[in-house]
């Protein structure tokens, strides 16, 4: 049906390389082609050790499974900005990110 939507009614899916990572469809000259993108969460999948699966976070998941969760980790503080005040009572900044690593398969 992904196939359908980006190269029209007659395309369909390739078997060709991982569907999780680049979805391969074949065009209206008869030749697989990809928009460099995965296909969407949820699609049917199958590598050499899974029989089975769904697309998950561009990786395919045996059925059955769930993907191990990755909690976030902080990444390091940015620079302090610059004082609100040249004076006295100022106020100055300094932000992190959670992504190192991001949270991922429903980590927190």
């Amino acid at each position: 049906e992904q196939c359908r939507f980006q190269y029209g009614t007659s395309s369909r899916q390739c078997k060709y390389g991982e569907v999780c990572r680049e979805l391969w469809c074949l065009s209206k000259s008869n030749r697989c082609v990809t928009n460099s993108i995965p296909a969407a969460e949820g699609t049917l999948c199958q590598t050499g050790s899974i029989e089975k699966g769904w697309c998950y976070q561009g990786e395919c998941v045996a059925f059955g499974t769930w993907p191990q969760s990755v909690d976030g980790g902080w990444g390091p503080w940015s620079m302090w900005g610059e004082c609100s005040r040249t004076c006295g009572g100022g106020v100055s900044s300094s932000e992190r990110h959670c992504d190192s690593p991001a949270p991922s398969g429903g980590g927190k």
